[in-house]
């Protein structure tokens, strides 16, 4: 009893697992339904599995053969809209066909061992394949939550890229120096290449967790390496601006506002060297982010002055 009541809690939280909500907003359709067909793949494998090891160990519980059938059928129908990003019928089937059957299979399995009148052995037996599977189940739930995450992790990571490539563009043609800027962003591409390589080579969940964790575009590594993109970027982009502003014309008007933005760049590339690749400490980002914004202000300003866009 004690297990087909366990059995039947965790047969629930496996249904609370997929998420009805999350359908409503995803532009990334694909990748999305595919992550979400993961997870529906662990919970299958978990309630058929256990639901053939009942048939294999009572044989009166044989007639689950069709409930498990039709959940199979379930999986193969969601795999198509997977396979078209439909995401919209990927949850209406979910919703109403592959839920309720996992609950109709409940059902009909917590009957058909409670009339099985199930032996001493035939009990601890169960009970021990119930476990296994648990274990199972809760491995490739995390698996497939790491998994994701290092996709969506990528994802962003070549997203950053992308956004300062394209603001590297537009300053260089206004006339703006991006050497620097240029030198950060294929600074960050190493980084996002030595992310993916270190992805790719992981064979088990250990190794992926620990690959999460080698390689950071900004500063959540605690023990990897951290490359600080978005204050180096910001440094980047503001010294050549503030490098164009001194050779306007009158800009030697305003040599104390430039020394003081000058500074303030100063100041925040020499936490950032002092940083390295390590993760800030203390006030060091707080420090660093002040130094730009101070720094952006008055190159804001100096820019209105000189007639400078």
């Amino acid at each position: 009893m004690q297990t087909r009541l366990q059995y039947a809690a965790l047969v629930a939280c496996v249904m609370l697992i997929l998420p009805s909500t999350a359908f409503a907003d995803s532009s990334k359709n694909s990748q999305f339904l595919q992550s979400q067909m993961a997870r529906i793949t662990c919970n299958t494998n978990f309630v058929t599995g256990y639901a053939n090891d009942a048939m294999s160990i009572v044989p009166s519980a044989s007639s689950l053969s069709q409930d498990v059938d039709k959940i199979q059928t379930d999986v193969t129908t969601l795999q198509g809209y997977v396979d078209s990003s439909n995401k919209t019928g990927f949850a209406s089937f979910t919703k109403n066909t592959y839920r309720p059957d996992l609950k109709t299979l409940n059902i009909d399995e917590r009957n058909a061992l409670k009339v099985a009148n199930l032996t001493s052995d035939q009990k601890t037996t169960l009970k021990s394949d119930y476990k296994s599977l648990k274990v199972s189940l809760k491995g490739c739930l995390y698996s497939t939550t790491l998994k994701q995450l290092a996709t969506s992790k990528t994802a962003r990571y070549e997203a950053a890229i992308l956004k300062m490539q394209n603001r590297s563009g537009t300053m260089n043609a206004k006339g703006l120096n991006t050497t620097a800027l240029n030198q950060v962003i294929s600074g960050a591409d190493s980084q996002l290449e030595a992310l993916k390589n270190a992805i790719n080579s992981s064979s088990d969940i250990k190794e992926l967790k620990s690959a999460l964790g080698s390689n950071c575009m900004y500063d959540g590594c605690k023990n990897g390496t951290n490359f600080h993109f978005a204050a180096k970027s910001a440094v980047a982009i503001q010294q050549s601006m503030l490098n164009r502003i001194q050779t306007l014309p009158n800009a030697t008007n305003f040599s104390s506002q430039i020394t003081q933005a000058q500074n303030d760049l100063n100041g925040a590339q020499s936490i950032l060297d002092t940083v390295g690749t390590g993760k800030y400490t203390g006030k060091q980002a707080t420090d660093v982010w002040n130094f730009i914004k101070d720094a952006t202000h008055v190159i804001h300003q100096l820019g209105k002055e000189l007639g400078h866009k």
